[in-house]
This record gives C-alpha cells, structure tokens and sequence, in this order.
C-alpha cells in the first residue's frame, strides 16, 4: 500500500507540473541522461592526457556504455512526450508541430556549430570545408554526404526522423492507436534484430549497414516510450497493442539482462561488447521504467540541469575540447586527476548552456509561440489552442 501511494503522490506532482506545460521529473531524468553522455565524452578525452590518473573511470564509463545510457534515456524521453504533443485537427496541430519544433531545436542548435568547429575541429588542427561546413547547418550533413561537425549531432538525425514519422501517422489519423505505436516499435526492433548472426546469420538484412540497423532501433525505442506514456495515462490500448508492447519490452527488460547473467554465471563467457550492449539498452530502459513509473525524481537542481539539457548536450562537447586542449599545450596543468579537468569542463558547459538557453533557446521558443499563432490566423485557423502538453527534446 505503502508503494501504492507514493506513486499517487508522484503522480499528483506530475499532474500539477503539466498545468504548467513542464513535467519535472523527466528533466530529472534528462539531466542524468545527460550526465551519462558527458562522463563519456570527458573521460575518453582527458584519458589522452600524459600522466593523468582516473583510467578506472574511463574504464567504467566505457565499459557500461554511459553515453549510449544516456542516449537511449533522451529517445525513451521524446517518445515519451512527441508523439501526445500532436494534438487539434490536422492542419493546425501539424503547423503549430512543426514551427514549435523549428524553432525548439534549430537556432540553439545553429548557435553550437561555430562552438564545434571552433573546439573539436580548429583547435585540434582539423579543417572543414566551406560547403560541409554549411551543410551542418541543415542538421542532415551525412545526408548529403557532408560530415559532423559535432559527433555529438547524429542523434539528433534519429530525432528529425521520428519527428517526421509522427508528423506523417498524425495526418493519417494514426499516431494516437496504440496498436500503430506498438507495431512500429515491436517492427523496428524485429528489424535490427533479424540482422545479427544469431538470427537467420543475418541474412534477412545483408545489406545494410550496422549503424542503419541501429538507426531503426533507436527509432522503435521512441515508440516504445509514445507506448509509456499511453500507459502512464492510464489508456487502454488494447490486448493486441498490450501483447506487441509485452514482446518488445520483454526482450530487452529481461531476456537480455537475464541471458547477461547467464553467460557470466554458467558460461564464463561474458564479452565486453555484450555487457555495454546489454547496458546501453537494457540498462537504459530500466532506468527509464523506474523514474517514470516507479520513482520519479524531484530535485530543483536536476530539474534546472534538465531544463538546459538540449543546450548542454550541444555544448559539453566544445567545452571539453578547449580544457583538453589547454592542459595539452601547457605542461603546468597535466598530471593532475581526471576528475578536475571533468569538473572544469562541466562547469564550463553548464555556463555556456545556461547563456544558451537564456539568450536562444527560451526567446526562440516563444517566438515560435507567436509565429504560429501568427501562421494560423493566416490560415483561418486561430481556434483556442488545445491543452499545453510538454513536449521538449531530449
């Protein structure tokens, strides 16, 4: 019983946060997401440094795949809130969709490419291109064959395309079934997984890359989270919805961690790349079960950290690059703990964010507010907007 009320109780939170617009304890959540990727990020980095302790971290960090944690937490999050922030009749909830999500995303990411190309790429005697340079700037470069200027930003393709996917299911009238989000979701996976030798030696999908098939589990792992949040409103999505839901979450909640516990109990066998598979995955759904649906965190200091994510997860990466390159260049500053180059950076990255975030994000948002007011009215759609439902990017 006792476990019973502090659900409801965290339910009761949520619910009152929502009448804000926000839900607090999933910036909880992003902000040890984004914690995760930046111990990753840190530790592969200053670990290059000469006489430098701390290679236990690294080794940790490395070892159960904090970064891909961390990722995988951030798509579980956006499908978690994308898909139920589509919402009015089709014309007007795909135009306030798509310019809320232009303006959320677009110009603090824009603000990051000089940052990136300066830090990751100048500083470290690497050039780009005038035309590849230019091409970062439409978020797809490897789409057009162009590189990143900031490795960091390929999750961000995997995030424009779900947005897309749901963009096409809502004006087909689809995304809010159930049985759509969960077949998509149980579709995907089945479709990675059929890749790997031990399915069929992988022939079903012989010619797609590795990195493509872990494109498309990263996108079922979105529908999976649209499925979360389903039930975390308490609808009913059907037993077949229910079934596709169970098999999914079943595989990687606990055949996955359970054949890992096998292996290493029984076998003796346990390689490294099962266990940061098994972490980056599993690990990154049970972490995300238990703060939604079991313990949800309420921590102002992780909500801030959560609010400014986006902005972080776009500038840690510089940051760290320019205390890296210092130490480097200056034989005062090597030699000392992993930890204090790791702090200065973070502290580095939370100050650029928190500009960020104050000067870009927060203004470009609410001009997207206003721009799509402006847009519907145009349209002769300038109906009362329907409830606000939080919906930011992981």
């Amino acid at each position: 019983m006792e476990g019973t009320n502090d659900r409801q109780r965290g339910r009761v939170i949520a619910t009152r946060t929502m009448s804000a617009g926000r839900l607090a304890f999933l910036d909880c959540l992003r902000a040890i997401a984004v914690m995760l990727v930046f111990v990753t990020h840190s530790t592969e980095k200053f670990s290059m440094l000469p006489g430098g302790g701390g290679s236990w971290l690294a080794w940790l960090a490395y070892e159960f795949n904090f970064g891909r944690v961390g990722v995988v937490v951030f798509f579980a999050i956006s499908g978690f809130l994308i898909p139920s922030s589509l919402r009015g009749g089709v014309g007007d909830g795909s135009v306030r969709f798509v310019v809320s999500r232009f303006f959320r995303l677009f110009p603090a990411f824009w603000v990051s490419i000089p940052a990136a190309v300066a830090a990751q790429l100048w500083l470290q005697g690497r050039a780009i291109g005038d035309h590849d340079l230019l091409l970062n700037f439409t978020m797809l470069p490897r789409l057009f064959g162009a590189p990143m200027a900031n490795g960091a930003y390929w999750t961000l393709e995997v995030e424009l395309l779900f947005y897309i996917l749901c963009a096409f299911l809502f004006i087909g009238g689809l995304l809010g079934r159930g049985f759509v989000l969960s077949a998509f979701a149980l579709a995907l996976g089945f479709l990675f997984y059929t890749s790997q030798r031990p399915v069929f030696s992988g022939l079903l999908n012989p010619d797609l890359s590795g990195e493509a098939f872990y494109f498309w589990l990263h996108i079922s792992v979105m529908f999976w989270g649209a499925v979360c949040r389903k039930l975390w409103d308490g609808e009913r999505i059907g037993a077949p919805a229910l079934l596709m839901f169970g098999l999914y979450s079943g595989y990687l909640l606990l055949y996955r961690p359970l054949l890992l516990g096998y292996q290493a109990l029984w076998l003796h066998d346990v390689g490294t790349e099962a266990i940061r598979w098994s972490a980056g995955y599993s690990g990154a759904m049970w972490i995300f079960v238990l703060l939604v649906f079991f313990r949800p965190l309420h921590s102002r200091l992780l909500a801030w950290m959560g609010r400014i994510s986006y902005s972080f997860y776009l500038l840690h990466g510089p940051a760290i690059y320019l205390v890296f390159w210092l130490a480097e260049r200056h034989a005062g500053l090597q030699g000392g703990p992993m930890a204090a180059y790791m702090l200065v950076s973070f502290a580095l990255a939370l100050v650029v964010s928190e500009a960020s975030f104050t000067l870009v994000e927060a203004p470009c948002v609410a001009l997207g507010r206003q721009v799509s007011k402006w847009l519907l009215r145009r349209l002769g759609w300038a109906a009362a907007e329907p409830r606000a439902v939080p919906a930011r990017l992981a």
